[in-house]
């Protein structure tokens, strides 16, 4: 491999890495406004049902229109591992609890009189806020972890190879021959990581080999060692 092409290898794959990260950090931004436009208006229509004694008929709507996106959103923070409800005479595990609470209020402000109703929908609520929250967090910490790897030009590099090789599973997924479950499995099986280990390491280490002496003088070098 010329110099040339080793340093212009190097920096394409390192740009590529740098791309990708952007834009994930981008995905993670405005997964952030989802989470917290969605809970302002499910918080300000609890509110107004509890305290205002007046049903938001619109914001009920936009919630409901996007209470599937906002579940999917939260993922493993929006489902409880185990729920009982004692009024309704049953327990289920993994329940997701935003989805199927949602529609309960629109039967709220007839039920305001009754205290035992009353605390089985403050906790209903308090646990989808709680959900939301940490889903903010888990968001957060992600934000700043991309953030702090940002700029630095070996993850970058590692990052690049990885969306290089898992191109042609993208492709797979955009063709619909592939879910995305199906996708994710790919990503995080211990042979897929093995792979871009191995290709990360070889094509870094050859373009540096390549730019610092040249193979020649690498392999004279080894010769002289042995």
């Amino acid at each position: 491999m010329d110099r040339r092409y080793a340093i212009i290898f190097l920096i394409a794959i390192i740009l590529v890495g740098l791309g990708k990260n952007l834009l994930y950090l981008l995905r993670i931004r405005r997964r952030l406004d989802f989470t917290f436009d969605y809970r302002d208006k499910f918080i300000g229509l609890c509110n107004s049902i509890f305290d205002g004694h007046s049903f938001q008929q619109d914001v009920y709507h936009q919630l409901t229109i996007d209470v599937k996106a906002m579940q999917k959103e939260l993922g493993n923070d929006g489902i409880v591992a185990q729920y009982t409800d004692n009024l309704k005479g049953f327990s289920v595990q993994n329940y997701e609890l935003l989805i199927n609470f949602l529609p309960d209020l629109r039967m709220a402000l007839n039920h305001l009189d009754n205290s035992i109703l009353r605390g089985r929908y403050n906790q209903a609520i308090s646990t989808c806020d709680d959900m939301f929250l940490r889903h903010i967090g888990s968001l957060n910490e992600t934000e700043k972890d991309i953030k702090k790897h940002l700029f630095n030009p070996i993850t970058c590099f590692a990052d690049g190879i990885r969306f290089v090789i898992s191109l042609p599973i993208f492709i797979l997924k955009w063709l619909g021959i592939v879910s995305d479950e199906g996708t994710l499995k790919i990503q995080s099986s211990f042979f897929f990581k093995i792979i871009n280990w191995l290709v990360a390491f070889i094509g870094f280490f050859s373009a540096i080999v390549t730019i610092v002496i040249g193979w020649d003088e690498f392999w004279s070098l080894i010769f002289s060692w042995l």
